[in-house]
């Protein structure tokens, strides 16, 4: 099993591994670092794979967070929403200042 709690996902635009995020995390698989430790892992590779492809859709997202839903839970699959959505935020102002640079 890859140990994913030195590493970063920034390179899928955000980053799984923060703090807040880790805690967030175990903390909605019952502190358990084992199964928060597999949780990461399996998000990590399902959006590598995604974008090695190029081709991540929204449809990819609800069926991510579907799947850890089923094998993880529901408060997992609420925090993984909430770190999409505060990242997708950051990322759309990122954009947005660019934009108005230009």
């Amino acid at each position: 099993m890859k140990n994913y709690s030195n590493m970063s996902a920034k390179g899928i635009g955000f980053d799984l591994i923060g703090l807040h995020y880790q805690t967030a995390l175990l903390e909605s698989v019952a502190w358990n670092e084992e199964a928060r430790d597999e949780m990461v892992e399996y998000i990590t590779d399902y959006l590598n794979a995604k974008q090695i492809k190029k081709d991540v859709t929204p449809d990819d997202i609800k069926i991510l967070l579907l799947n850890v839903e089923d094998t993880w839970g529901s408060p997992a699959k609420e925090v993984l929403k909430s770190i999409f959505n505060v990242e997708t935020f950051y990322l759309n102002l990122n954009t947005q200042g660019n934009q108005d640079a230009h």
